[in-house]
């Protein structure tokens, strides 16, 4: 979107220009961000989404409307805060008919939340990508080409022309 805007000069769509809010009340600061899109001719559709520095600029509420201001979509975010870190705890998707009542609902819970565990160093090697002897593995980013033999890597040297 920032590619856009830098190469545009804003995000518009048909006419709707993306709008960005900030409130400011006493040390909390809250953004409010609207960003239009178009599903077809002549119908569009507005996602808003709230981040708040209560939460470290988490989003905490995301509504999606029609060009009408109809209600389609809401989706709450709660966090729990883990070792200084706001971490999502639950997060509640409803989304909405045309006679404004729920027609589907769904919470997820987040429980047993940890940061920064420590991951052993095992973790990163080659054994755990499950090849077997014989496997041919390709590091494109070193643009070569291996082959597993008995917990090692053996590099297949490439032949001359």
């Amino acid at each position: 979107m920032l590619q856009y805007i830098d190469k545009y000069g804003e995000w518009n769509v048909d006419g709707y220009a993306l709008k960005v809010e900030e409130h400011a009340n006493g040390n909390t600061v809250k953004y409010r961000i609207q960003q239009p899109g178009i599903i077809g001719p002549g119908n569009y559709l507005f996602v808003t989404r709230t981040f708040t520095s209560e939460k470290d600029f988490n989003m905490t509420l995301e509504e999606t409307t029609n060009q009408d201001g109809k209600l389609l979509v809401r989706i709450t975010r709660d966090y729990e805060l883990i070792d200084n870190v706001h971490l999502p705890s639950k997060v509640l998707e409803r989304h909405f008919g045309e006679d404004g009542k729920i027609t589907h609902e769904k919470v997820s819970i987040f429980k047993k939340s940890k940061i920064n565990r420590s991951i052993p160093a095992e973790t990163f090697t080659y054994k755990n990508l499950g090849l077997k002897d014989g496997d041919k593995f390709v590091d494109k980013t070193l643009n070569k080409e291996f082959t597993y033999q008995k917990g090692n890597l053996i590099a297949i040297e490439k032949k001359s022309k």
